[in-house]
């Protein structure tokens, strides 16, 4: 939780790198990924305006 706390950003496709961020207060970019959860998580924490959500496309 300290490493995410001294980060300046994070960027990541995993929801607990999400949530982390958002605890922390550390920006973030969350990346989509197969599961879906990620996405499901965002919309419920995207009133957080440090952390945003950006779908992969393949």
């Amino acid at each position: 939780m300290q490493e995410f706390a001294d980060a300046e950003f994070v960027i990541t496709d995993r929801l607990h790198g999400m949530v982390f961020a958002a605890i922390t207060g550390t920006p973030c970019i969350a990346l989509s990924n197969n599961h879906h959860k990620v996405s499901g998580t965002y919309n419920w924490i995207s009133y957080l305006p440090y952390i945003k959500y950006s779908r992969v496309v393949k």
